[in-house]
């Protein structure tokens, strides 16, 4: 099991008390986020009977173990990632697994309205902040931001095309689809599975 962008270890404290020891993988390029957790989080004695591995890359290598995964989570991830980071991982995950190993992502769908279209609108509803209060209680979820087209890493949050990812899926040998069931902040699941040969 590998989990990318472990943080402070909110996932991986579940994982890590229910996996065989040596299973648990992490990546935290944030080393302090990882400290609290082994600080605050984890108990000592869980750390020493899992034996997890952990690594600080920034780059979506999700080789650096030369391990195998069966299971890779990304939360909360793909809601930053520019397009080439996304494919980066996607490569990555076809090199360190298996078929029919999964790749959990969440990610938030970009809007499929122009430009030209979304800007003015989402312009008018924030000057009357009710609207998007009674739009989002209808729909469940914030107004989708455009399609990213930036080439970094975003601390604020970016939507990709759900087309973009199939495709992007597609040309690897991997089988994609959105699964029904919010994560926080409207983005929703991925799972992405490497086609059995």
């Amino acid at each position: 099991m590998l989990d990318v962008g472990c943080g402070c270890l909110r996932a991986g404290y579940w994982l890590l008390h229910f996996l065989e020891p040596g299973n648990y993988f992490g990546i935290e390029p944030f080393e302090e986020r990882l400290r609290g957790g082994f600080e605050y989080i984890i108990e000592p004695d869980v750390l020493e009977r899992a034996r997890p591995s952990f690594s600080h890359n920034d780059d979506f290598d999700l080789s650096v173990f030369g391990s195998t995964f069966d299971f890779v989570i990304a939360r909360s991830i793909w809601s930053h990632t520019s397009k080439a980071q996304i494919q980066h991982m996607l490569d990555s995950f076809v090199v360190c697994s298996e078929p029919g190993s999964v790749l959990l992502a969440s990610y938030l769908r970009a809007s499929k309205l122009p430009d030209s279209v979304r800007e003015p609108l989402y312009r008018l509803m924030r000057k009357v902040p009710k609207l998007i209060q009674v739009r989002r209680r209808i729909v469940g979820r914030r107004l989708p931001p455009a399609d990213y087209a930036g080439d970094e890493w975003d601390s604020g949050l970016i939507g990709h095309s759900y087309e973009w990812i199939s495709t992007e899926c597609s040309r690897r040998g991997l089988a994609v689809q959105e699964l029904d069931y919010a994560v926080e902040n409207s983005q929703v699941w991925l799972r992405i599975e490497r086609r059995r040969e």
